[in-house]
Order: C-alpha cells, then structure tokens, then sequence
C-alpha cells in the first residue's frame, strides 16, 4: 500500500508537503511568539477588514468565524484591489500577503492609506513590507520558504494576536491550548500511522476518482471552504464545497440528478452541535445518500479554535494523500504560476 510506505510517498512528494503538515504544531507556536512581539497602539475598532487573496485569505476566514459570536466589532474578509466604501479611521485593515507581492492586497493597502484606515500587515517581504516599513505601519514579518497555503499556521494566527493587541479578544491562551490538540491529533495523521489507524489516509481511498464535496456548517464554513482549496491546489482535482443551512435550501435538489454519483459528500461534524442543525443535516445526509457514499469528519477537542483547526488539519492531510495515491506531487501549482505570470505588466 502506497500510503503506508513513507519511501514510496518521498517518491512523489518531491517537495516534502507531509513533511511540512506534520511540522504545522510546532509553525503555530514559532508563529504566536513571533507575532505576540508586535507592537499595535490604536484604539479599538468598530470595524475589522482582512484582506488577502487565496491562501493567504484563509487565516481570516478562519478567524471571522472562530470570532465572529465573540467579538462586537464587524469583521470582514475582502478579496479585491479596492475597500468598501465604508472603511474609515475607525477600521483596522489587516493586509495578508504570504509574498509580499500579491496586486489586490497592495492595491488594498493603498486604499486603506487615502481613506485614513487603521493597518497591520501580515507578510514574509516583498512590496508590501517595504511599504509598511516606509509608511511606519504595524509589521508583522513570518516566516519564509512556504507555499502560501502550507503558511496557514503563520497567517491566520498572526491575524488573531493583531486582534488581541487591539483589545478586542484573549487569543494566546485558547491558541496554546488547540496546538496541543494538534500535536495529539497529527499522532494518527501523520505518515507513520497506517491506512487502518489514519483517518486521513481511510478519507482520500473512500473518495478515489469522485469529486470531494465539503459541507459544513456554523462556525466550520470557513473550513469546509479550506478543505476544498485543498483539494484544488494539493490533489489538483476539481472540489466544492456549501454550508447548512443554505444548501438544503438549493444544492439539495442536485441530487435528484444521476450526475451527484460523481460526487463524494463529506460532512463536518461536532458532537456538540445544536439539535437544528443536527436534525438538518441527518436529514440531508439520509436524501444524499440515496445516490452517493458519503463520510463524516467529526471534530476534536475541547474549545472552538480546536474543534475548527482539528477538522481542517484531517481535511488538509487527506488533500496530501489524495495527491500521493494519484502520484501527483501535492506542492507545484503550476496553473496559478501561469496566471500569475501572464498578468505581469497588466495595468488599467
């Protein structure tokens, strides 16, 4: 079995991304003693917008809705060259940018500066760092070397101690108590446990040649939506994803289609889940399957950040196994390169 030779899967991970998901505990906490050196002295915001593209977007998905019951403040994630209208003096902006050099992010930095926002920036370098060292603006630098999403660790965590140094939250002692969770967890993931022991490695044979459907629900949106990006850049195949309650209110009825055998449903679970959204989804995973084999990812731990990153780091490790069983390297993207490369010089 493939997955359960680590010199059959060194073959085809050419660029170690197994290796880099079992280091993910150990970047949190390099991540949380890096940012927590930042210093911030704004006042609180009424509004937070982060924003980011692809990869680097995802930490404040994450962070929206790990935070978004906790918090008074509106937070928004913005993909795209120019804010809101509304964003003023009372707005934190966080500029996210994994490179330094993504064109929304440093089109958005731009904007926040005309409209006099409150900033932070989220970077490993490049243009966006130099601007925010020239500009004086809050500079939090991670750690270079990785693909933009294999940096979920650095990102979405820096993201939450800017918000605790705002006074908005008390993040450091529910983040230390998740990477314990982690390391627990990567335990079973990890490329030394066999496919009867690894609940990743049992999810990415389940799913074989069908297309990945992620569903989740309440505080494991944004997740689901990770897990699918996954999916995308790591497996390379196509992926989707929906949330409860909505999908019963329109992707349900696909699966009066022959077609929904092509997909294969996973569910985000949570034993602590309210009865509405566990009657809804009992009932659309009895329509579902009907027609498809589905499976369930329940989550693990004690607080919300660890059930949300424990569902994201079993979806995160089976895109990687996907990839393996395919014999196709997890970590190239040569797609986005290609797109990345033909807009270079595009001005309006």
């Amino acid at each position: 079995m493939i997955l359960d030779s680590k010199a059959e899967i060194a073959k085809i991970d050419k660029s170690n991304a197994c290796g880099v998901l079992e280091a993910l505990p150990e970047d949190c906490e390099k991540a949380l003693r890096n940012a927590d050196e930042l210093k911030l002295s704004y006042k609180k915001p009424k509004r937070i917008l982060i924003a980011g593209m692809g990869g680097s977007a995802i930490g404040g998905d994450l962070a929206r809705d790990w935070l978004k019951d906790r918090i008074s403040a509106q937070i928004e994630v913005y993909r795209g060259y120019e804010l809101p209208r509304y964003a003023d003096a009372d707005t934190l902006v966080i500029l996210a940018s994994y490179s330094g050099n993504t064109e929304e992010t440093i089109g958005a930095y731009e904007d926040a500066k005309k409209k006099n926002c409150m900033m932070a920036v989220v970077t490993s370098g490049g243009e966006l760092a130099k601007m925010a060292l020239k500009d004086n603006v809050p500079l939090v630098l991670i750690a270079k070397g990785f693909m933009p999403r294999f940096a979920i660790s650095h990102l979405f965590i820096s993201i939450a101690v800017v918000l605790e140094k705002t006074g908005l939250i008390k993040a450091k002692e529910e983040i230390s108590s998740t990477i314990l969770a982690l390391k627990s967890l990567r335990e079973e993931l990890k490329r030394d446990t066999p496919v009867g022991m690894n609940e990743a490695k049992q999810l990415a044979m389940r799913i074989g040649e069908r297309i990945p459907t992620i569903y989740g629900f309440g505080p494991f949106k944004a997740v689901a939506k990770r897990i699918k990006t996954q999916f995308n850049e790591n497996a390379k195949v196509p992926a989707k994803w929906e949330f409860f309650p909505e999908l019963t209110h329109n992707e349900i009825v696909c699966y009066e289609s022959e077609l929904s055998k092509l997909l294969f449903p996973i569910f985000i679970r949570d034993k602590a889940e309210s009865n509405k959204y566990s009657a809804r989804i009992n009932i659309a995973k009895e329509i579902i399957s009907e027609k498809c084999e589905t499976a369930e990812i329940y989550a693990r731990g004690d607080t919300k950040l660890a059930k949300m990153l424990s569902v994201m780091y079993i979806g995160d490790f089976a895109s990687v196994y996907i990839a393996i069983l395919r014999k196709t390297d997890p970590t190239p993207i040569k797609e986005i390169e290609r797109i990345k490369n033909a807009l270079k010089g595009v001005k309006d």
